[in-house]
């Protein structure tokens, strides 16, 4: 059985393993997910209860993720959006302009 004091010292190494991880995603351009992150630093995830801070970091990535998610989802719609008025605008442009002469 493990001391409080050691089990708050491996916590605080998953911890600064996870940023370093989350760090590491970023910079290589990967999805962050507590998946990916819990892999990585080879996250106990049958003992998650026993980690508290963890566990809380952990779902704040999966937050992030989503909310990024959902950013990048708004971001493609709008993009789509102006896509269409381009192409609706230059096939009236087609249209209108021999009318006019």
């Amino acid at each position: 059985m493990w001391s409080l004091e050691r089990v708050e010292k491996y916590e605080c190494s998953l911890l600064k393993r996870m940023e370093r991880a989350v760090a590491q995603l970023n910079a290589i351009g990967e999805a962050v997910t507590p998946r990916v992150v819990g892999n990585i630093v080879h996250l106990p995830f049958d003992q998650l209860d026993d980690y508290p801070l963890v566990k809380a970091r952990l779902q704040q990535i999966l937050y992030e993720y989503h909310r990024n998610l959902e950013w990048q989802e708004r971001q493609y719609k709008e993009e789509i959006i102006q896509r269409i008025n381009r192409a609706v605008n230059d096939q009236l442009a087609q249209v209108l302009v021999p009318m006019i002469y």
